[in-house]
């Protein structure tokens, strides 16, 4: 349980947390259940829509009218927001529990891991001190490891927070083009390196101020903007899937002193252009272009963003281990009995004696059972896997369905799931390979998906949905001999080849999409209780098999009695 320290200076009223869905907003409420959360301070966990992805700009307003709503005004109301939804195409393993709830690589002194929400929270109290009343705003899915006091904002118009960084890392991200009075004069969202130094956003270092996704909007700005949405036809003309607004393009960028209302019009959108999108941005300009955004420096930060499998993977296994001042490890709430490889990294994860990890790894809510092979690179989440061998580079994510039964995810560590490829191999071709019509992988409902866009590795109806989790694991290892030719003539195992694909194409199967969509929150907020239960058992028996004296495992049992979970794995051990 995170236990939060009370504070005794200011702090914020409520902090809302949005969600893409009423399924992953019941999944933040159960973690949020979990810590106790400083008191005086309300939380609030407000899903999108009716589900609908209308942005963070979109979200952002859905913050603001609830808060108005409930409080009736933002005078002497100070607030902060983390915006945590989205579906995580790019990390499809959290796109359930959400990129808020992630692991980071520490354990706190008495045992409990690290999460996201943790840092964010102990980043937010020490900035609220600074603030007057308005409204925070922080990404989910980025930590900035820097000293949150610094950032003190003026009470007119909206702030934003930068860090330096090379012109290189600005490319992906956006800029701020510092001006006068502490001014922002320009903001460049998402261009290349030549465009930064036409638009001289770069220092004599070559740095340039980096968006961190943290903006404070005073309550001028935030009254302004409820004037919008009002109403309900106000609400919907703002907060809905074809506008998709984005805090950042749409809600910064006419605040910039040198911004023209041209230019904004020609920025590039969340989700395409469209005429409700340009609608608003009539209206948005003239609400936002009389304020003036003020740039906040970081001081001695350090931006870290989870934006992809590969990114999460690295961070875990290479870039915390080198920062061991913080409090940064591979292992944490772990128990690595079994072979491990150098770099490898585990949270919440057992690896049984006479199992074996290659280079690289990254375990997490995971058991890895006696007779386990796993290559190197790969990537196991929420999975138990027995006797099995997982080739190098491979992502295995198990999720139990709302209906009770399970799908494992299997996917390449490098594949990107917004394209239509799996394990580098394309998707199209591997239905005309076994003369797959297009719709026994990309159909929705009962129909086709017809557009090439949507034919991607996130839509595409890939992974058997089964009665248990050992059989999902075995199917999904199945695909993978599918799609890389193993099973195939080409691949040389003729025998074996029609009975895999006519198995897997009996099965009802889902997308990862399906998972995003159909999870069952509560099954995976269990399952990381029952590894929190389970590690601290697992390294009680590797300690009396080293022989290990009681007093150095005593501190594994601080309630000093077993759990029911606990219990129940010691009579299967014993059996």
């Amino acid at each position: 349980m995170t236990v939060i320290r009370e504070q005794t200076i200011k702090q914020f009223d409520v902090i809302v947390i949005t969600a893409s869905n009423e399924h992953q907003a019941e999944l933040c409420r159960k973690q949020l259940a979990l810590r106790t959360l400083p008191a005086g301070t309300e939380f609030t966990v407000l899903p999108d829509p009716e589900g609908a992805r209308v942005g963070s700009g979109g979200a952002t307003l859905a913050v603001i009218r609830c808060l108005m709503q409930k409080y009736g005004s933002f005078q002497g109301l100070r607030a902060a927001c983390i915006h945590s939804g989205g579906d995580g195409q790019r990390v499809p393993a959290y796109s359930a529990l959400g990129k808020l709830f992630s692991p980071l690589p520490h354990t706190f002194p008495d045992g409990r891991p690290d999460t996201m929400f943790d840092e964010l929270m102990a980043f937010l109290l020490s900035a609220a001190e600074g603030l007057p009343e308005g409204l925070m705003l922080l990404a989910g899915d980025i930590l900035l490891r820097s000293d949150p006091k610094h950032f003190h904002c003026p009470e007119d118009g909206a702030s934003a927070l930068s860090f330096l960084a090379d012109e290189e890392k600005g490319k992906n991200h956006g800029v701020f083009l510092p001006g006068a009075e502490g001014r922002v004069r320009k903001f460049l969202h998402k261009r290349d390196v030549g465009t930064l130094r036409r638009e001289e956003a770069s220092d004599r270092k070559g740095q340039v101020h980096i968006d961190t996704g943290t903006v404070f909007f005073t309550r001028p700005v935030c009254e302004a903007l409820y004037g919008l949405i009002r109403d309900e036809d106000g609400f919907r003309r703002f907060v809905n899937p074809k506008a998709r607004l984005s805090l950042y393009a749409d809600f910064l960028f006419p605040m910039a002193q040198e911004s023209t209302f041209l230019e904004y019009c020609m920025e590039t959108p969340e989700a395409g252009y469209t005429k409700e999108l340009l609608a608003c941005r009539n209206i948005l300009w003239e609400v936002l272009h009389p304020f003036r955004l003020h740039l906040v420096t970081a001081k001695e930060a350090e931006f870290l963003h989870f934006g992809t499998t590969g990114e999460v993977i690295r961070f875990m296994t290479e870039k915390a281990p080198a920062h061991p001042e913080e409090g940064w490890e591979r292992e944490n709430c772990a128990c690595l009995e079994g072979t491990a490889g150098a770099h490898t990294a585990a949270y919440l994860s057992i690896l049984e004696k006479d199992a074996s990890c290659g280079d690289g790894c990254y375990l997490e809510f995971s058991r890895v059972l006696a007779g386990t092979r796993i290559g190197n690179g790969c990537y196991l989440s929420a999975v138990t896997v027995s006797g099995k061998t997982i080739p190098d580079g491979t992502v295995l994510h198990c999720l139990k369905l709302m209906d009770g039964r399970f799908a494992v995810r299997i996917y390449g560590v490098q594949d990107d799931p917004k394209k239509e490829r799996l394990f580098g191999c394309s998707l199209t071709d591997f239905s005309e390979r076994f003369g797959l019509d297009a719709g026994v992988l990309w159909a929705k409902g009962d129909r086709t998906l017809l557009d090439t866009e949507d034919r991607t590795l996130w839509n595409a109806k890939l992974y058997p949905v089964c009665e248990t989790e050992a059989e999902a694991v075995d199917k999904a290892l199945e695909l993978y001999q599918l799609v890389k030719g193993e099973a195939s003539p080409e691949g040389g195992l003729r025998g074996e080849c029609t009975s895999l694909l006519e198995r897997w194409q009996q099965w009802e199967r889902c997308s990862l999409s399906d998972g995003f969509h159909y999870a069952d929150s509560g099954a995976l907020a269990g399952k990381i209780r029952e590894m929190t239960e389970l590690v601290p058992l697992q390294r009680l028996l590797q300690g009396i098999r080293q022989r290990r004296s009681c007093g150095t495992l005593k501190y594994l049992f601080p309630e000093k009695k077993l759990t029911k979970t606990q219990e129940v794995r010691l009579q299967e051990l014993l059996r």
